[in-house]
């Protein structure tokens, strides 16, 4: 939130003074909602002055930058206050309201003013970030669409202000530098996100971006103040394509239709035009009233699924939300299988789940590894392939690797790939290349995992690109492919379909300062449905015949 927007908040603080108090005497009377960025009670943003005095008639005060009005004597913008609520106006329209009540709890959390900054800080978690305020005596906090004014001696909630976040984007007047020691600590080192831009002058920030978090809501400045050759729309379009021909078999049919996945991840925005539509059960493990859409699971659930940006635009969705924040993650992943363990128990045969994805790890130091192993374990049992970050725990030999790709490069062309963000100093310091399949201890292939477009979390049509990815991107990938492979043959198991993956893939030839090494294999889908549909080994023959390394797609 811009420092304006704070002081304004932190001011209608003030206006609350001349009102009769309301505490003791009006708690009896049944709570209303607040949903964070739309509304209070009954009052939206966005409605009109004249909507606010029907509902409450007549304002205690009238106020704005120390002085007072009348309703007939009304600058362009000004606060109206009433007995537990405050309303900024601007321009006849209210962008923030103000509670300074118990009578109303924030939506699915149940917390409101009179709670602790403990529950606010449990319930909202990282997402709890302070902001400055101007009172010695108070701290402010601010989750999306919300902001807490909290006394520094009760530790409780004296105020909550509600606000349109896209109002008040974050202006940025440079750019940060790319540095890749720190964008292996943080893969948003570069987080653009809903950033006002306008002020920037990025002509000699090319390189930077191409490792850029940056979404829709983003505010680019003029043409003549952006690099050559940066087209902002391309690259946003190219990062939805999953690449390497899996559009082509969209083409033919190969979709996923009617394939069931599970995902388990954090909370996810129902609504988006990406997967709304096959949605089909949605459950929450632990979430302590974190309910908030958040961005990885809208991340994952359109790289698996997603209309446009999905490898399997037509398969249906399973969601546990749950988070992974603290020593019980791995645990709370153990229950959300067996739960989907149970769900799939309850569909009828040839419906069944057939894949988890879960963009999270685990091995024998956590807490918790033994349950989620015997989940996993169960999971296997039931026919359904368990992708995780740690496959190698769940599949024995299973192994992958992910890849990275200039934000201008054409997916679908093999050798526009190269070792993804985390994996290049790995790949260039070993011998041989990780997930090599020529290896007798694991079974591996390469997928798409950097320069990406997903679901945004901050409206159901709006998405968000990643210059660098991860794992996280990695495992949905490998999720939406089985679902390709099941449709093509719904007898596939993990194993085959792994095995067929890595032996059917290509290898290409990558080049650093002189060094030229094998990358490979990278999964070719094409070759590999291929393969599944045929039911025989001659595509692979034919792979063997064409020998190991192949230049281009």
């Amino acid at each position: 939130m811009k420092r304006a927007t704070t002081a304004i908040l932190a001011l209608a603080g003030t206006l609350f003074a001349c009102c009769r108090g309301v505490w003791a005497s009006e708690q009896v009377q049944p709570k209303q909602l607040i949903v964070p960025g739309v509304s209070v009670g009954d009052f939206k943003l966005g409605m009109s002055k004249n909507d606010v005095l029907t509902k409450l008639g007549k304002p205690c005060r009238i106020f704005s930058e120390g002085e007072e009005f009348s309703l007939d004597d009304l600058p362009r913008r000004y606060f109206m206050a009433f007995d537990d609520l405050s309303f900024l106006v601007v321009d006849g329209s209210v962008e923030v309201i103000s509670v300074r009540t118990p009578l109303y709890h924030i939506y699915a959390s149940g917390l409101g003013v009179g709670d602790s900054e403990e529950k606010i800080q449990e319930a909202f978690g990282y997402r709890f970030e302070r902001e400055e305020h101007d009172a010695k005596d108070l701290d402010n906090y601010r989750d999306w669409g919300m902001q807490f004014e909290i006394h520094k001696k009760s530790r409780k909630v004296i105020k909550i202000d509600v606000y349109r976040p896209e109002k008040t984007p974050m202006i940025l007047t440079t750019l940060p530098r790319f540095d890749p020691d720190l964008a292996q600590e943080n893969v948003f080192h570069i987080d653009l996100r809903s950033r006002d831009l306008t002020l920037c002058d990025l002509r000699n920030s090319k390189n930077d971006l191409m490792y850029a978090v940056f979404n829709d809501r983003t505010n680019w400045p003029a043409p003549d103040r952006m690099p050559s050759g940066f087209d902002l729309k391309r690259i946003m379009e190219l990062g939805k394509d999953p690449g390497l021909g899996v559009r082509s078999l969209h083409k033919r049919g190969i979709t996923g239709r009617g394939v069931r996945v599970a995902i388990i991840d954090q909370p996810l925005l129902v609504d988006h035009q990406e997967y709304a539509k096959r949605l089909r059960f949605y459950e929450g493990v632990d979430l302590r009233g974190r309910t908030n859409p958040q961005m990885h699971g809208a991340g994952v659930a359109s790289i698996a699924l997603g209309k446009t940006v999905g490898v399997a635009p037509e398969a249906e969705l399973y969601y546990i939300a749950m988070h992974f924040i603290d020593q019980n993650t791995v645990r709370r992943i153990a229950r959300s299988i067996h739960r989907i363990v149970e769900i799939n128990q309850q569909l009828p045969k040839g419906n069944k789940i057939r894949v988890i994805s879960i963009s999270r790890g685990w091995n024998p130091s956590h807490e918790g590894y033994k349950e989620v192993t015997e989940a996993a374990q169960e999971a296997r049992a039931a026919g359904m392939l368990v992708a995780c970050v740690g496959v190698e725990y769940v599949h024995e030999r299973f192994d992958f690797g992910g890849l990275g790709r200039s934000p201008l490069a054409d997916p679908d062309v093999f050798k526009s790939y190269e070792p993804g963000f985390f994996w290049t100093k790995l790949f260039w310091a070993s011998r041989s290349a990780p997930s090599d399949p020529s290896s007798s201890s694991s079974v591996g292939f390469w997928v798409p995992m950097d320069s990406r477009t997903t679901t945004s979390e901050t409206g159901d049509d709006e998405y968000v690109f990643y210059g660098i990815g991860g794992f996280s991107w990695a495992v949905p990938y490998i999720a939406g492919l089985y679902a390709l492979a099941v449709q093509a043959d719904s007898a596939i198991t993990p194993e085959r379909f792994w095995t067929l993956a890595a032996q059917t893939g290509r290898t290409i030839e990558v080049e650093r300062s002189g060094e030229r090494k094998p990358l490979g294999p990278i999964v070719d889908p094409v070759r590999l449905i291929r393969t599944i549909e045929a039911g025989e080994s001659s595509e692979l023959k034919q792979r063997q015949s064409d020998g190991q390394t192949i230049e281009a797609h």
